[in-house]
């Protein structure tokens, strides 16, 4: 595979152990991940399909330590178009998530053209258990 965009469970019962989707190796990098139970993969990356152009409308991030309540952190959203698939991704938008909550409404939607490639990267102060990263965007065919 080159991409992963979703990781769903379609059949059978639902999965007693955590899934890892790596490159190469069970100890390659990690490009997909599915929780226990949960039958659907969570991750902060895309790409946009060939043939459409996205217009994202918002983002939010945020995070929670059990126990220990907010974790703040910085939120980075990073783009490689497929021309720059042999160079690091762009970034795009920095934001510094305070007492665990970030919400950025774009007054014009960010232009995202075909192929190019999201990863949105959440860099918590400190161990931060879970972490949400969501983004509303519009496909409009080429």
């Amino acid at each position: 595979f080159f991409r992963i965009n979703r990781m769903y469970q379609y059949t059978g019962a639902t999965h007693a152990g955590n899934i890892s989707a790596r490159v190469t190796s069970s100890s390659g990098t990690q490009v997909g991940y599915m929780l226990a139970g949960s039958a659907r993969g969570h991750g902060g990356f895309f790409t946009i399909p060939a043939g459409y152009t996205a217009y994202i409308l918002y983002g939010d991030c945020s995070s929670y330590k059990n126990g220990s309540g907010n974790v703040s952190g910085q939120v980075d959203m990073f783009t490689r178009t497929p021309n720059q698939v042999t160079t690091p991704f762009m970034n795009q938008f920095v934001a510094v998530v305070a007492n665990g909550q970030y919400r950025n409404e774009f007054n014009v939607p960010l232009r995202v053209p075909e192929k190019t490639d999201i990863d949105v990267r959440f860099n918590p102060s400190g161990n931060a258990t879970t972490v949400t990263v969501n983004w509303e965007m519009i496909l409009i065919p080429n």
